[in-house]
């Protein structure tokens, strides 16, 4: 079961959003939304994040960001 917390935050205009791990007690996923976008952009940047949730990008520790959005968005 996905354990997720939905974070609303003032964000560069350039970030929709982003998937954070932690390790609290049990592994959780914080899922940060720009607080500037209208709630098309908020669902469509949550759904967004999910997919890398499913696609297990949070374990490609050794590629950068830009590397898993361009692969992402093929």
């Amino acid at each position: 079961m996905l354990n997720t917390y939905v974070i609303y935050a003032d964000l560069p205009l350039t970030v929709k959003g982003m998937l954070v791990r932690t390790f609290d007690e049990e592994e959780c996923f914080n899922v940060v939304i720009n607080s500037r976008l209208n709630a098309e952009q908020r669902l469509a940047a949550y759904m967004h994040e999910l997919e890398h949730y499913k696609a297990k990008d949070f374990e490609a520790v050794d590629a950068s960001v830009d590397y898993v959005e361009y692969v992402r968005h093929l």
